[in-house]
């Protein structure tokens, strides 16, 4: 478990800084990211978010060992998004 957090915190800490995140239930702080162990769910409010993503991807990624298994990834599009943005070559659930 501590290994994962090794890898994934710097991962975290810079997607909480650089996303929009959303507001849940009556919390006044919007939730950018939801972890456990190694499994990690991104919530991404705004378009201009996604564009946001391969940089902080990339910078995790220049971790030695650290690799994203975007075939095992999925993009949950909730509200009126425009699925046709694309999400880094990720599915979205429909």
């Amino acid at each position: 478990m501590q290994l994962y957090a090794v890898y994934l915190d710097p991962l975290l800490i810079t997607l909480v800084s650089i996303l929009t995140g959303s507001r849940i239930g009556r919390r006044q702080v919007n939730t950018t990211v939801l972890a456990y162990a190694d499994d990690v769910a991104i919530l991404v409010t705004a378009p201009t978010d996604i564009l946001k993503l391969p940089s902080a991807i990339q910078r995790c990624e220049a971790t030695p060992g650290t690799r994203i298994k975007f075939q095992k990834s999925r993009a949950m599009a909730l509200g009126t998004w425009n699925i046709a943005t694309g999400l880094m070559n990720t599915p979205y659930c429909t």
